[in-house]
């Protein structure tokens, strides 16, 4: 008897629930479900649902029916069939959705600032290459330099005797 007012309850409570939706509310799916193009069940089947699904609450309740939208099926199903997740279930939700953001900018920062110090490094290697050659041209021309003038003091002191 305990156990048949308890499950009356809840499924009052589920009822009032989803009677409260307001439009463009999130609602999520309770069980496996067929959406119906108008609000009975002798309609034309449009599409179903599965349970856990999240929808939208495209018109309020009317006479035990809601109309819920979810991706391009919008159609009517009975409101017990759907209910509002509690804050709590949100928050987590939104929590693990955050987390899992904030890795993934955590990343790409990480990724962008391995990209700079790598084209950091390479314009820092590539000016110590250029440097190095150009040291090694401006010795080289300095030695042709310095040749050129022995040879030619050494030839005038020749020419000189």
């Amino acid at each position: 008897m305990l156990m048949m007012a308890l499950s009356i309850w809840i499924m009052g409570t589920m009822l009032v629930v989803a009677a409260e939706a307001e439009t463009n509310m999130l609602v999520q799916v309770l069980e496996d479900i067929s959406l119906y193009e108008d609000p009975n069940e002798e309609s034309e089947v449009i599409g179903t649902l599965s349970a856990g699904d999240p929808a939208i609450c495209v018109e309020k309740a009317v006479d035990g029916w809601i109309k819920i939208s979810y991706q391009e099926l919008a159609g009517y199903t009975r409101v017990e069939n759907v209910k509002l997740p509690n804050d709590e279930e949100l928050n987590q939700e939104f929590e693990q959705i955050a987390n899992q953001n904030a890795l993934l900018i955590n990343e790409l920062e990480y990724t962008e600032l391995q990209k700079k110090q790598k084209t950091t490094w390479g314009i820092i290697i590539g000016v110590l290459v250029v440097a190095i050659f150009a040291v090694g041209i401006a010795s080289a021309m300095m030695k042709n330099i310095h040749d050129r003038e022995q040879k030619t003091g050494h030839i005038r002191k020749k020419a000189d005797k």
